[in-house]
């Protein structure tokens, strides 16, 4: 089977080290794979398998790679096009109108449509939102990273169970464990002389990702206990969060360096690993920290961690945007952390279970 995998750029988080990780998956069941981008950019280069092609279309802007993704379809002639990202998604099944049905087009979707929808504040937002209510109903198939994402594509776009497959993401690979061995960069964080010890959160520094509760519930475990919260990642809070943390006297506690290649290092060598996200789709870095035997605390938002944490045998499940309740869990979790078997927390989220179950629904809609 020739599949082509499209997202905008490796330029990013969760969504692009999963499609790299399918790539990688697909080609290790001997199908040959194009990993096409609209702009060659990004940080997970050196993770792509040799096997993987990868094609750039040359455009920054993702509709601008409109006329390029089917110029490239139409040479290449791949059986199946599967895609991630809202914008990426919609480019995919607008260039559907013009192939003539004979390549799948299968987006992917890891965001909530009901999150998306009641987060869209700029103009673009909702134009996006719009189009895919009305364009993902043409996708010969949809697949959803979680339960949680299908039941909301179900109720909000009014996508049928046909229509939908959920495939949890493909995230655990042997070499987690290989880069969580390796030795930081003391330049970019030391875990020597912090106390008692290091909290750590991965994720863009983005408002789905609600750093101001942690930061928040984390002054709260600082009136009994002297331990420092590492946050790893960019992004377009960085000012606001900064500001919390000093108003807070926590300016020497928050630690944001900024984004690193291998957070596995960090995160292996913390006393605990917290997601305070205020929605997600299905957190990597949760399942990531739970195949490295960290003890993990995690919102129970919308949609992800409670299918992850299996209803909390894995990991404490807190309310979302409450920081007593929050840090309550973080003292609890470092003096009483939940044990569990990392392999049986993570055996469904592996690369090759997952490459697998891509293929199976593509023979599926190739010879239906």
């Amino acid at each position: 089977m020739h599949l082509a995998l499209y997202i905008p750029s490796l330029d990013g988080g969760g969504a692009e080290r999963v499609m790299v990780a399918l790539a990688n998956g697909l080609v290790g069941n001997k199908c040959a794979v194009d990993l096409v981008l609209g702009e060659k950019k990004g940080n997970y280069f050196e993770d792509i398998r040799a096997e993987v092609n990868v094609v750039s279309l040359g455009q920054s802007s993702v509709s601008k790679s409109l006329f390029p993704l089917i110029n490239y379809l139409r040479s290449k002639k791949p059986d199946a096009l599967i895609s991630a990202l809202e914008h990426a998604n919609l480019i995919a099944l607008i260039a559907k109108f013009f192939l003539g049905g004979n390549i799948k087009i299968v987006p992917t979707v890891h965001v909530s449509p009901v999150m998306a929808a009641a987060n869209a504040d700029t103009l673009k937002d909702k134009l996006v939102h719009f189009l895919a209510r009305r364009l993902y109903r043409y996708a010969d198939a949809v697949v959803a990273v979680s339960e949680g994402v299908a039941k909301d594509l179900k109720n909000h776009y009014g996508l049928s169970d046909k229509s939908l497959k959920v495939i949890y993401n493909p995230v655990i690979d042997p070499r987690i464990a290989e880069k969580a061995g390796r030795d930081i960069d003391p330049n970019f964080f030391s875990f020597s002389d912090k106390e008692d010890g290091v909290v750590v959160a991965v994720g863009s520094l983005t408002k789905p990702k609600d750093y101001p509760t942690l930061i928040r519930a984390f002054s709260i475990v600082r009136r009994s206990k002297k331990i420092h919260l590492l946050i790893l990642g960019e992004g377009e809070e960085r000012n606001c969060l900064e500001s919390l943390a000093r108003e807070l006297n926590l300016s020497g506690v928050v630690h944001m360096p900024g984004f690193t290649n291998n957070p596995f290092a960090y995160v292996k060598r913390s006393n605990l690993y917290v997601l305070s996200s205020a929605w997600e789709a299905l957190p990597t870095v949760l399942i990531e920290a739970l195949s490295l035997g960290v003890p993990v605390v995690a919102t129970d938002c919308r949609c992800g961690p409670r299918e992850i944490l299996k209803d909390g045998s894995y990991g404490r499940l807190v309310d979302v945007g409450n920081p007593s309740n929050l840090a309550a869990a973080i003292l609890e979790s470092i003096e009483k952390p939940i044990q569990y078997v990392a392999m049986d927390a993570v055996e469904r989220f592996s690369i090759d279970r997952s490459a697998i179950m891509y293929l199976v629904l593509l023979e599926e809609l190739l010879h239906a």
